[in-house]
């Protein structure tokens, strides 16, 4: 429960959730090509190690819940910050795999994509901690 009742949330806070919704729609997109839903720029790129399906269950998960958490951020949800916790954990384990099991190494994008997760996370925790979210 936020500390402060009735603090009306900032625009800004919900400009920043559309703009992280649209973020994490490409993730999805991204997800689509991935399965093979979607090709041309969605497709991935030449074959390479097959991803475990764990870690494509971790795929999913991350930019769905990633999309779900940034729409309610962007309601200023109070649920979003759970929601966005596990997108980040989702995604920490998807891209844990492409850093260390893949053979792919640290990849910009993929510290790009924890970094954005993280701060999601720490902006819904602190608009339910000012009482910006309901």
């Amino acid at each position: 429960m936020s500390n402060v009742i009735g603090a009306r949330p900032p625009s800004w806070l919900r400009l920043v959730g559309f703009i992280a919704l649209l973020w994490n729609l490409v993730g999805v997109a991204f997800y689509f090509g991935h399965v093979g839903i979607l090709g041309g720029v969605f497709a991935p790129p030449a074959p390479g190690i097959a991803m475990p399906f764990w870690v494509s269950g971790a795929y999913a998960v991350g930019v769905f819940a990633g999309a779900i958490g940034s729409f309610g951020l962007a309601l200023a949800r109070e649920w979003s910050r759970l929601v966005l916790w596990i997108s980040l954990i989702a995604l920490a384990i998807d891209w844990g795999w492409v850093f260390l099991a893949s053979g792919a190494g640290l990849q910009p994008l993929g510290i790009g994509v924890l970094a954005i997760a993280f701060l999601l996370v720490r902006l819904a925790a602190t608009g339910e901690k000012k009482g910006w979210l309901d």
